[in-house]
């Protein structure tokens, strides 16, 4: 079989979302004194000599400031530098190299607006080792209501990162039906907070929840779920990167749509997908339960993961578990071999008008790279 490619708004309902916009926010490496809210010191900072942050490997989102800059003769994204941080190191969104490794600073590095976590900037420095060394998370906007919201993070009762994406300089914050692409972050119990997309520090939580990758390089989807008025769950899933072979792809499926049959209360119920147009249905995932993967079994791993061979604009359905109605329909679904896809069901599914949010299904890209600090998502299907 071929492979998969590529949200109403609810009282109660909080989201994650990806969003596009602008991109790294002029907030980054400054110079003058000390570790501040917004920028990396300069003459009275990072101590070390005469290396500074503004040489080779500057923040892509501003420029970090010359003076007696971190490190002694090194530039950040060196293999050192000499009298800088020994923190976590900095890996925003321009920072490349092994971070500062000196004597200075020996807490999280800088945590202003401009950076997303301990690590400067938040995003990762891709730079020579990208997020070797590092796990990461992203976090999607997968509930309808609020229609954005922001997001922190913090390891080890350290002090909060964030907003991330005010610090990106995404002015609308993450979206509906958007997914954020990776943060990096050290190997060690991660809490991730969901704030309001007005808010300007991460002291008011909107629902979080703790994670610990593994090991280096593991990888983590958060997001909120919520039905009606009951209480909002902020959940993580294990991510996987790669596929198996050259010409599979990996597919995920996580149910975050509601079914308001009529206009009435919104129910949330299990469903299937499965690829339609044949004499005999190919069910991928059966029996999704919202808020939730497909259960392990018939070729779903753990993590909810499906290798198949890629599609080629095939007819792939959403169906209710239990009756077997169809809710929704993607038509010219087609995958790309050796990619990993998340599927997410999304809004509600409603056929009183006006519906704000029918149902769809997001379909991400997790193999392309990001743009705009967003993953390649999109939002397709008819609801039925």
């Amino acid at each position: 079989m071929k492979k998969l490619a590529c949200c109403s708004i609810l009282a109660g309902v909080a989201t994650l979302f990806h969003c596009g916009g602008a991109s790294d926010a002029p907030i980054g490496d400054a110079g003058g004194a000390g570790d501040g809210t917004t920028a990396e010191a300069g003459a009275d900072k990072d101590s070390g000599g005469g290396g500074n942050d503004a040489a080779r490997d500057a923040d892509a989102s501003s420029s970090s400031s010359s003076g007696g800059g971190e490190g002694g003769g090194g530039n950040e994204g060196g293999p050192s530098d000499g009298g800088g941080d020994t923190g976590l190191a900095e890996t925003g969104p321009g920072d490349s190299g092994n971070g500062d490794t000196g004597g200075g600073d020996t807490g999280s590095a800088d945590t202003g607006p401009g950076d997303s976590g301990s690590v400067d900037g938040g995003a990762g420095d891709s730079g020579d080792g990208g997020i070797t060394g590092n796990a990461q998370f992203r976090v999607a906007a997968l509930m309808p209501s609020p229609a954005a919201i922001d997001f922190c993070w913090q390891q080890g009762g350290g002090a909060w990162n964030g907003p991330v994406m005010a610090g990106w300089g995404i002015s609308s914050r993450l979206a509906y039906q958007q997914v954020t692409e990776y943060v990096p972050v050290p190997v060690a119990a991660t809490t991730v907070r969901l704030v309001a997309s007005t808010a300007t520090d991460c002291n008011t939580s909107a629902g979080e929840v703790v994670f610990t990758p593994p090991a280096a390089g593991a990888a983590f989807l958060v997001s909120s779920f919520s039905q009606g008025n009951t209480s909002l769950q902020v959940k993580a899933f294990t991510d996987e990167l790669t596929t198996t072979g050259a010409t599979n792809t990996k597919l995920r499926a996580i149910h975050a749509a509601l079914m308001a049959p009529g206009g009435s209360v919104s129910q949330a119920v299990p469903v299937d997908f499965y690829v339609g147009g044949t004499a005999t249905a190919t069910v991928l995932f059966s029996d999704v339960p919202f808020a939730s993967i497909a259960p392990a079994g018939a070729g779903v791993d753990a993590d909810g993961y499906l290798p198949h061979d890629f599609f080629t604009s095939v007819d792939l359905r959403v169906r209710l578990h239990t009756g077997a109605t169809d809710v929704l329909d993607v038509t010219g679904f087609s995958t790309t071999g050796g990619h990993v896809y998340s599927l997410f069901t999304t809004g509600v599914h409603n056929l009183v008008l006006p519906n704000a949010t029918p149902m769809k299904l997001v379909v991400c890209d997790d193999t392309a790279a990001a743009v705009g600090h967003l993953g390649v998502c999109s939002a397709v299907g008819t609801q039925l």
